[in-house]
């Protein structure tokens, strides 16, 4: 039995073999491993758009708006002999213990300016383009008891100028990190004219 480096969820952990079957055929297009190619929601409601077990490290998308929040949300776990946590109960339970540690892709071409504000509950963290990454561990000093674990359960991405186009799947993906191998979350459009407080900090940009 051969391992062709693709796992069961048919997610590619080592990204460069496309997910591909037997028959050269891409099981999953929307695998994260690229901008291109963003995990898309998984359900989507009135301006608020479900992710579910994400693996971290990859490329996310919704049909986007002006700008979004992040917000994390319970992700299921396997509960059982193979998970050592309830012995002698199988199937899936929740955990609530993931928070974003990173945003370590921002888009290229959906901005006039390429150019996003990143805040958490209205601090702003600073302005951030393609190629930079943001560590939220690197802004504990503003964010105080807003960090928990190296990271945060919620954040905004804001200044989406002009807004991409929401009949587009790949309209505005974001690779992001956790600090748990996968995560589920949600992401909530934001309106135009909508406003924060904001407490301006000095950006930490790589």
């Amino acid at each position: 039995d051969l391992d062709d480096g693709d796992d069961d969820d048919g997610f590619d952990d080592d990204l460069d073999d496309d997910d591909d079957d037997d028959d050269g055929v891409a099981v999953n297009p929307n695998d994260g491993s690229t901008q291109f190619r963003a995990v898309l929601p998984r359900f989507v409601f009135i301006g608020v758009f479900v992710f579910q077990n994400v693996p971290s490290g990859r490329w996310v998308d919704p049909p986007v708006a002006d700008g979004f929040e992040y917000e994390m949300t319970p992700r299921n776990i396997p509960v059982g002999v193979a998970s050592r946590v309830f012995p002698g109960m199988t199937g899936v339970g929740e955990a609530d213990d993931s928070v974003f540690t990173r945003i370590s892709g921002f888009p290229i071409g959906v901005d006039a300016d390429d150019t996003f504000v990143v805040s958490v509950e209205g601090i702003v963290l600073g302005e951030f383009s393609p190629g930079n990454t943001l560590r939220f561990s690197d802004y504990a000093e503003v964010l105080g008891d807003r960090l928990v674990d190296g990271g945060v359960r919620k954040f905004t991405i804001s200044e989406i100028n002009p807004a991409a186009d929401s009949s587009n799947p790949i309209a505005f993906p974001l690779q992001l990190d956790f600090n748990t191998p996968t995560a589920s979350f949600e992401m909530r459009a934001l309106e135009a004219a909508g406003s924060d407080t904001q407490i301006s900090s000095s950006s930490v940009r790589q």
